[in-house]
């Protein structure tokens, strides 16, 4: 009987080949494993800065919906008061009158309401300072079409007083709730409700939960009010998808460098501070054509209702300590290097790291007024 025997040529030969083999199939797999995690594109779609920021929006002059203590001002009577300008470095600036006693309606203010509306993207603000102090209730945040809140409301960045974190809400009819576990999935802290659990509800009427509370989470430490004001601010940014809502806030010296070359992606930023998931338990229809809305309230249900704990000291009464004290209130402004709206495009490109770089921005400069800070 024969016995076939292979050269050892020969085998060397079969097993360089089998290498060349196992190193192309290694190679083609990360190739597809890279495709498979691109990601759409964030373009650059809208850029509201400088003198022409107002043209992207209307002022509301009607009665507050917040029943707080305001008087929101048309455009040219904005301008007339100096509660709307542009700084000699670019910025924007919006504040409330700082010279006269207030009248019946409350204190003069500006509400800005988007032209356009939205179903998706990622919005992006860039601010040096944001109202602060005792009475105080500012707010960046999305709405749908009446009646509220059968289109949905998000709120970015909103607080009161003294609060130095946001806190980011949904607010919706009822059938929205979210998973309260979230380790490795945001890193805020869930808001209590009346019985101190979270407050994961976000239907307006949630038994366990105060009067038009929604769904809540806290941001960062120092993130909102006068610590981030004394570190010039930052960037705060919500991503919208079909999948979920998420908020992230970057200090000055902490902005991505893909976002400041106007090619965000998110994914490489780290944990959000907040994200709300859009699933079967709260339907992405929740939130339709959402406007965008920066404004300056006062009193009202949550400043005028916390006012006396957490501002002891000024009478306890917030709508008269707004009336009587105009100088109070020179903190009480925004400034605003920008805000950019980002639409994904069909493009995709390859996830990379974050580049955290510090980013130098324009001396503050504020509207002037009759009371020195």
């Amino acid at each position: 009987m024969t016995t076939s025997r292979t050269s050892p040529a020969l085998l060397r030969k079969s097993k360089s080949q089998v290498y060349t083999a196992v190193l192309v199939m290694f190679m083609g797999l990360m190739l597809l494993h890279q495709t498979q995690t691109t990601l759409a594109a964030y373009v650059l779609n809208d850029n509201f800065q400088g003198p022409s920021f107002w043209d992207n929006f209307w002022f509301w002059n009607q009665a507050d919906p917040a029943g707080g203590y305001v008087s929101y001002q048309a455009r040219q009577e904005a301008a007339n008061q100096n509660l709307i300008q542009v700084s000699e470095n670019n910025t924007v600036i919006i504040a409330v009158d700082t010279t006269n006693i207030a009248g019946a309606a409350g204190r003069n203010a500006v509400r800005l309401q988007s032209n356009k509306n939205w179903n998706s993207g990622l919005f992006v603000l860039d601010f040096v300072h944001m109202p602060t102090g005792c009475g105080t209730w500012p707010a960046w945040w999305f709405n749908g079409p009446n009646p509220w809140p059968t289109g949905g409301e998000v709120d970015v960045i909103e607080g009161v007083n003294k609060q130095t974190a946001t806190q980011s809400t949904l607010h919706t009819t009822q059938g929205c709730t979210m998973p309260i576990a979230h380790q490795n999935v945001f890193s805020g802290d869930w808001v209590s409700g009346t019985n101190g659990q979270p407050a994961n509800d976000c239907f307006i009427d949630a038994p366990t939960q105060w009067a038009n509370q929604g769904c809540g989470v806290l941001g960062p430490a120092n993130g909102y009010g006068a610590p981030s004001n004394a570190g010039r601010g930052g960037v705060y940014a919500m991503e919208w998808t079909s999948e979920y809502f998420q908020m992230f806030y970057f200090p000055r010296n902490r902005i991505p460098a893909d976002l400041t070359s106007n090619a965000p992606i998110p994914t490489n930023w780290g944990l959000p501070y907040a994200r709300f998931p859009l699933s079967a338990s709260c339907p992405a229809n929740k939130f339709q054509n959402l406007n965008m809305i920066l404004n300056t309230d006062f009193c009202g249900g949550w400043a005028g209702g916390l006012f006396a704990q957490t501002c002891p000291g000024l009478g306890g009464d917030c709508n008269a300590y707004v009336k009587n004290n105009p100088c109070a209130f020179t903190q009480a402004y925004w400034e605003i290097n920008h805000i950019k709206v980002f639409q994904q495009n069909t493009v995709a490109v390859p996830s990379r790291s974050p580049q955290p770089v510090p980013s130098v921005q324009p001396t503050k400069s504020k509207a002037s007024n009759a009371c020195t800070p």
